[in-house]
């Protein structure tokens, strides 16, 4: 009896340590006006948690990101109510990736409208019911529980300019970057940059997604605005530095590639070659990943005869 008494209290400490390990955290004031809320726990695209970030105006609050599941978004609301931060305009689902997508829901049955570009509300309604199922599987669903794929409210096109009152928003659609139709934002009164995938701070550029062209041309874009700090979607708020960073690491991966494949290495050799020195573990895997999908790219071009 004591042993099954023990074992019902481990299985209870560990369930709560799982709910410990997701989730979000208290709100971090990183300007007048300006909040970033972390997850408790991280993790590298495609499926781990991301950051949202909630910019308040005199009239109405904007939501970058949603969180990974309905209890972020109930949480979200709950900062909503006890910073008594003016209504919401409009949240944003600012990339088609798991841990920007699953708040939406809850922010929805609470009357807050979901907004988000038409690639990135397609690539929602095309994968988001697999990407649930695989959350379910690693959190389980007490974790879960009232999770469901969002459909948009308000589908944003181009260059959108949204004024909050006395605060003025660009919302910028990067086109085809790190993901079809990712969203960045530029908060004008604090030249605050806050980007999704298209800029990376500790972990690696994930280019499953990715159109390395686009994505270049996005970080241009991006550079060009000139911003004072970037709030990306994993990991802390980073200095501009952080675009040129992510762009060198673009550059190198393709013109190495490029070179490997037309010199005719294979796959193994390329991904050998292109091996780098220093990686974590979880970073060497996703380089390698990074390497497999550009040399793939390049030998089904060249077998169709298409541009790569």
């Amino acid at each position: 009896m004591r042993a099954e008494r023990h074992a019902w209290v481990l299985l209870a400490l560990l369930w709560h340590a799982a709910c410990g390990a997701v989730g979000l955290t208290a709100p971090q004031v990183l300007d007048a006006g300006v909040l970033l809320i972390a997850p408790r726990h991280g993790g590298a695209a495609p499926d781990g948690a991301t950051n949202v970030v909630m910019l308040a105006g005199r009239d109405h609050t904007l939501v970058f990101g949603t969180g990974q599941a309905y209890r972020d978004g109930r949480f979200l609301l709950d900062v909503l109510a006890n910073r008594r931060l003016p209504p919401v305009r409009m949240a944003l689902i600012p990339a088609g990736l798991p841990g920007y997508v699953f708040g939406a829901a809850a922010l929805q049955d609470a009357g807050v409208p979901v907004a988000a570009t038409a690639a990135t509300a397609a690539l929602v309604a095309q994968r988001c019911e697999q990407c649930l199922e695989r959350l379910l599987a690693a959190h389980g669903e007490a974790i879960m529980a009232g999770s469901r794929v969002p459909v948009a409210d308000e589908t944003l096109h181009g260059a959108t300019r949204v004024d909050l009152g006395g605060r003025r928003v660009r919302l910028i659609d990067l086109g085809w970057a790190a993901v079809p139709g990712e969203l960045a934002l530029f908060d004008e009164a604090t030249a605050t940059l806050v980007t999704a995938e298209a800029v990376t701070g500790e972990a690696l550029p994930w280019l499953h997604d990715a159109q390395v062209t686009g994505w270049l041309a996005a970080l241009d874009r991006l550079a060009a605005l000139q911003p004072r700090r970037i709030v990306v979607g994993r990991g802390a708020p980073l200095p501009p530095a952080a675009i040129d960073r992510t762009r060198a690491y673009l550059v190198a991966l393709r013109d190495g590639v490029r070179e490997a494949y037309h010199n005719g290495l294979s796959l193994n050799e390329a991904m050998a070659a292109l091996r780098r020195p220093g990686l974590t573990a979880e970073e060497a895997r996703v380089h390698a990943a990074n390497v497999q999908y550009l040399y793939l790219r390049l030998e089904k071009a060249d077998l169709e005869g298409t541009p790569p």
